[in-house]
């Protein structure tokens, strides 16, 4: 990949970012679109967790627990494709921000290509996925069976580039200090891509651990 094309595939993946914290953000605070009220958080509650990896736990632990995986801290040419994606995981390990992953994986028995743990000042704020998405009902179900009916759906319709529309779900839970979300379709502002649409996307998130990754995150300068 040249150098041109990795900073537009950078320029990309950076817009989906951060449409996707702003959702997950207002599906925290959000009230229910189900027409009934929610039940007030816990005050103790804990913060969400995914087959034994809770968010807030420590870099270190996790190391500990998953000698299998591999993280940008010690690896970083395994997170980039280029020279401007080497540096910007470089600059990102500077500022406390960390992903680790494991590859293969499966949750709730439907494979991914990787889980995505992310961490801030060496704790796990997020955790995150994509799956194909014929499978978003087998993750859903699975979901709502352990969780219950998540108190945030919404719907919408989305283009693919030749204006065809598609229906998406997206659905939240969330708790005082944590928020799951899963959206059927990984496509936020159309126009989307073929592979967008037919990819599903899960993430768990620490509330004010990823408001704080956010304002980590080194800014680019304009050069307009």
């Amino acid at each position: 990949m040249s150098l041109a094309a990795g900073a537009v595939d950078m320029a990309i993946r950076k817009v989906r970012a951060k449409a996707m914290f702003a959702i997950l953000v207002a599906a925290v605070s959000c009230t229910s679109v189900l027409g009934q009220a929610d039940s007030p958080p816990r005050s103790d509650a804990a913060p969400y967790e995914l087959k034994g990896d809770r968010l807030g736990s420590s870099l270190v632990e996790f190391k500990t627990r998953h000698s299998e995986s591999f993280c940008s801290d010690a690896a970083p040419e395994k997170f980039s494709n280029d020279d401007a994606s080497l540096k910007a995981v470089r600059e990102r390990t500077v500022a406390g921000l960390i992903e680790c992953r494991i590859a293969p994986a499966t949750v709730a028995t439907v494979a991914v290509p990787f889980l995505s743990f992310s961490f801030v000042d060496g704790r796990l704020y997020q955790i995150s996925c994509h799956f194909q998405q014929k499978s978003h009902a087998v993750v859903w179900m699975a979901l709502r069976d352990k969780y219950g009916e998540p108190p945030f759906i919404d719907k919408k319709e989305v283009q693919n580039l030749f204006g065809a529309t598609f229906s998406t779900r997206s659905y939240a839970w969330n708790n005082n200090v944590s928020s799951i979300y899963l959206v059927e379709r990984n496509c936020f502002r159309s126009p989307c891509s073929d592979s967008d649409l037919e990819t599903s996307f899960l993430a768990y998130s620490h509330k004010s651990l990823a408001e704080d990754a956010e304002g980590r995150r080194p800014k680019v300068k304009s050069d307009l």
